[in-house]
């Protein structure tokens, strides 16, 4: 009954705002004085003083502020103050009543990072601006995210009083740049404002010849526009200040296909160089002349020609199998080239799939040819160790290319089992949600007093039958006693008539008490009736600890608490409890206390299924929400009766400060981004669908939450934003979700709508055009990796390159002739050898082993590198990368070790010592170096294990503060 006159009496409320009528907001205050502080709690949309705000009723809002000055802080779903109401409608008058209640949400911004003069500006508002600015002269320096100050927003918006009004008081921003790098003045040029360039040129000192970011002064703007009366007219304008300008081409930026497509090419080009060079000048050399007969005569068995390769008369089946490997790498890099020079639009991952495929194929047969050219240059002493070391190279091959295949094998299934609906990740941290919401019942007052009420019914009964069972069997005596009983009884209604009339008295003073937060009251009260809290409990629908948390008196809170622990488990009539009250109040005071009586009322939801926690992030408290996440940490666990998540209804009501601050009390346990809601959808499906782009590229740059999954419709959030109608604010969260890997569903429909879109942007007016270059830079993690992989495929081609060119030619050269050897000699050149064989080989046997198990292992790690990038794995985690630098790593250390072998070994005695010096140092240094990087990296390796359990805490960063040099390794 108590609920529905509340719900009776809130409608009146807005309905009264709706028109204005401040008499019956005085009549409603009369029969429920706390009626403006409960309906910010149950409304988390518009208040009374928004909707007042929104119709210019003056006395309304006047006479809210006089009741309730509070309600000027709280923000509707956009995150509007009812500041930024009267701002953006041009009410002074109220704009001035809500400065004196609230000056500091001047400086509060809405869901857009705008402030109430940032809306004035927008609408050309110059009282209002003059207004605010007279009362929060700081709050006139606060710029938009993307660097937009007031006069940014006054010539985009074409708001030339505005501007008038504004520039003799913020001069010192006249030549201020956006994130673009442009001026106000740009933006005019721009926007063919001629008007407001006339005002600028002519009666400001702003710089003509500032250049933006591409390096463009207005001149420069102008040249790219077609020429037409308007431009001649802004031409004639600027000629007086005019001074020479440089022409910048706009550089665009590069896709991620483009990006991939010449990784692969630069791979390919390489390749083909190898394959040819190989071909061209086989392993072993070539004959320096003709054989065809001996020095008798004779015809030889083996005659040779001078040109023709050495392999091949001497290993027939290895060149054989040396022609084919290298001529599948040649072709096969020669048609990958021809493939990305041919024009045609490989845009699509199917034919991303098949350029890898023929590299996979390419990478592996110049594999082949290397191993091939290292055994037919080795003399057969020297095979069986090189045999073994091939077969080790060949081992680790096939496992990096069974990782590959198995890699891409499993995300295959994995793509096609979450398409069928097959498979759904759940988090198992937390207990089970509903059974959180279920949970037990928890003892209090109101259990025990119905044990109690039983225990009384039970001794009645067995009252009524003693007395039925003609205990009193004497009529006179029976009649004596019934009018005895009367007498009592008429006795006994008079007292508890006055007895009740006395305790709805004590009850009204409490509850005034309760609102005014008196303590000496309370204690008054309590002395002359000790029982007066515990019978409130049940004779009101709010008891005063209700009251006292709604309002905010902590002190009359801790005495009430003292007095009476149970009350902090009593509902109201709306199933709130005083802590869902001083929750969504924000009191973090009363918060704590609440919690330090009972912490398992967290888990408690109220008649709208919510818990604390919830309505604490509903409205935004971000201190409560850390208190209440240190007291109790599975609350985080507890979803809505409708099934949302603490983290949803961050998103749905648009409060970022509270997800971050959610996340960072949890640790950034990213599996709470990741849940569910009733329809299938995680916060980025709801951030995405509601457009709301601060969440989106919060939650891509600073959690791992899946960007592929699917809701209950089968859909992505990228699939949710092509199918919702296009607008400016499209173009920014796809490239987010690009970043973040979002797939589409359907590849061929996304690339229809995008089309859509970009000629919808195509067709927009000039000054609308130039909003989607202001959109932010990529996430700098991201960058991080695409640079680290880009550096990783460079150095990786070209160790690959040279090793594979010393294998072909070992140093030293190889034998040019066959020689039956001198066995009077002691000397390696006249012990027997073959033509095509290494020289090193016959000379220094030990060393020549040393040389080729360094450079093989420098060519395997090479090629390794090169196959994981071009392989198609999301290689997209800094542990994937750290594997790479780790193998390149060995990769250069391995290619140095070769060179130093070479070295040494190709060095007359005479200058020998020099040289070894030289080596020895330099080796020295290099595995200094080596020692350095590696325990660098351990070192950041061990921070970040102990800021991700929380052992010590992250430094707060500058939030546009670029790190590029920070996260910038040694290779």
């Amino acid at each position: 009954m108590e609920r529905s006159f509340e719900g009776v009496a809130e409608k009146r409320l807005y309905d009264a705002a709706a028109r204005g009528d401040t008499r019956s907001l005085q009549e409603l205050l009369e029969q429920d004085p706390l009626l403006l502080d409960r309906v910010s709690y149950t409304c988390p949309n518009k208040t009374p003083l928004h909707v007042a705000t929104l119709q210019g009723y003056l006395a309304f809002v006047q006479e809210i502020l006089n009741r309730n000055p509070q309600l000027a802080e709280e923000l509707d779903l956009q995150q509007y103050s009812a500041l930024h109401i009267a701002s953006a409608k041009g009410y002074v008058e109220i704009a001035r009543k809500l400065l004196s209640a609230a000056p500091d949400m001047c400086l509060f911004r809405d869901c857009q990072g705008r402030n109430p003069l940032h809306l004035a500006a927008m609408k050309g508002h110059v009282q209002v601006l003059a207004e605010l600015i007279r009362m929060v002269p700081l709050a006139a320096g606060e710029k938009l995210d993307r660097g937009l100050s007031l006069l940014h927003l006054c010539v985009k918006y074409c708001q030339l009083e505005a501007l008038k009004m504004l520039v003799p008081s913020m001069n010192e921003l006249l030549n201020s740049k956006d994130d673009r790098g442009d001026t106000i003045l740009h933006m005019a040029v721009r926007d063919k404002q001629i008007e407001i360039i006339q005002y600028l040129v002519g009666s400001t000192s702003i710089d003509i010849n500032a250049k933006n970011s591409d390096g463009q002064t207005v001149i420069d703007i102008l040249e790219q526009n077609p020429t037409d009366a308007t431009n001649l007219e802004i031409r004639r304008i600027l000629r007086p200040r005019l001074c020479n300008s440089s022409s910048t081409k706009i550089q665009q930026p590069e896709k991620w296909l483009t990006k991939k497509r010449d990784a692969i090419m630069v791979v390919a080009i390489l390749i083909a160089t190898m394959a040819f060079q190989a071909g061209v000048t086989p392993a072993g050399g070539v004959w320096q002349e003709d054989l065809i007969q001996d020095s008798n005569g004779n015809p030889v068995t083996y005659p040779h020609w001078a040109g023709e390769a050495i392999m091949a008369r001497n290993h027939p089946k290895y060149y054989k199998s040396f022609m084919r490997a290298n001529t599948v790498a040649f072709v096969s890099s020669l048609s990958t080239i021809l493939l990305l020079i041919s024009g045609l639009p490989f845009r699509r991952k199917l034919f991303l799939w098949i350029l890898m495929i023929i590299m996979w194929l390419t990478i592996t047969s110049i594999a082949v040819t290397y191993a091939i050219s290292a055994l037919v240059v080795t003399p057969k002493k020297n095979k069986k160790s090189l045999s073994h070391d091939i077969e080790i190279s060949v081992t680790v091959w096939c496992c990096v290319m069974g990782i590959l295949l198995v890699g891409n094998t499993v995300r295959l299934i994995d793509r096609w089992l979450k398409n069928k609906g097959i498979i759904v990740w759940r988090p198992r941290r937390f207990r089970n949600p509903s059974e959180i919401n279920q949970g037990t019942l928890i003892p209090g007052p109101i259990e025990k007093s119905a044990v109690q009420i039983g225990g009384c019914k039970s001794k009645l009964n067995s009252s009524q039958n003693v007395y039925k069972s003609g205990a009193f069997e004497d009529p006179c005596a029976l009649n004596a006693t019934r009018e005895k009983e009367m007498e009592l009884l008429s006795l006994l209604d008079h007292d508890k008539q006055e007895d009740h009339q006395k305790h709805q008295i004590q009850q009204k003073e409490l509850q005034e008490a309760a609102i005014q937060g008196s303590v000496p009251s309370l204690s008054q009260l309590i002395q002359e009736n000790p029982q007066l809290l515990r019978s409130s409990i049940y004779s009101m629908p709010e008891n005063p600890l209700h009251t006292a948390a709604l309002l905010g008196h902590l002190e009359f809170t801790k005495q009430l608490l003292d007095i009476n622990p149970g009350l902090s488990k009593s509902v109201n009539p709306k199933g709130s409890s005083a802590l869902h009250l001083a929750s969504a109040k924000g009191h973090v005071n009363i918060v704590k206390e609440l919690v330090s009586a009972d912490s398992s009322m967290c888990f408690k939801l109220d008649g709208d299924g919510r818990s604390p926690l919830h309505l604490a992030a509903v409205k935004g408290r971000t201190v409560v929400l850390e208190e209440l996440l240190r007291a109790e940490p599975e609350a985080a666990a507890v979803l809505t009766g409708g099934g949302e998540s603490c983290l949803h209804l961050c998103v749905k009501y648009n409060r970022l400060e509270a997800m971050k601050v959610f996340l960072q009390c949890l640790q950034r346990d990213d599996r709470f981004v990741d849940w569910k809601d009733q329809e299938g959808n995680t916060v980025l499906h709801l951030a995405v669908a509601k457009k709301q782009i601060e969440i989106v590229r919060y939650l891509l740059e600073n959690t791992r939450i899946e960007t592929d999954a699917r809701n209950a419709n089968g859909l992505t959030a990228l699939d949710l934003l092509l199918q919702s109608p296009g607008d400016l604010k499209d173009l920014e969260i796809k490239q987010c979700l690009d970043q973040g890997s979002a797939s589409r569903t359907e590849q061929n429909e996304s690339m229809a709508l995008k089309t859509d879109i970009s000629k919808t942007f195509r067709t927009l007016p000039s000054r609308q055009t130039t909003l989607p270059s202001n959109i932010p830079k990529k996430h700098k993690h991201t960058d991080w990796l695409a640079r680290k992989r880009n550096a990783l495929m460079i150095v990786a081609s070209l160790l690959a390159t040279v090793a594979f060119q010393a294998g072909l030619s070992p140093p030293g050269g190889v034998w040019q002739d066959d020689f039956s050897g001198n066995p009077n000699s002691t000397s390696g050149s006249d012990k027997p050898h073959k033509a095509g064989q290494s020289v090193m080989a016959y000379t220094l046997p030990s060393k020549y082993g040393q040389y080729m198990i360094f450079n093989t292992i420098a060519f395997l790690a090479s090629l390794s590198i090169i196959l994981l990038q071009v392989s198609g794995l999301p290689m997209r985690r800094r542990r994937w990368m750290w594997t790479q630098m780790m193998t390149m790593w060995i990769a250069v250390t391995a290619q140095t070790l070769t060179y130093f072998v070479t070295l040494i070994n190709m060095t007359p005695k005479r200058v020998e010592r020099t040289v070894y010096n030289v080596a020895k140092i330099s080796v020295l240094v290099w595995l200094a170096l080596v020692g350095f990087v590696f325990i660098g990296n351990i070192t950041r390796a061990i921070l970040y294990i102990l800021r991700t359990y929380g052992y010590i805490e992250e430094k707060e960063r500058e939030p546009h503060v670029s790190r590029e040099d920070e996260e910038d390794d040694v290779l």
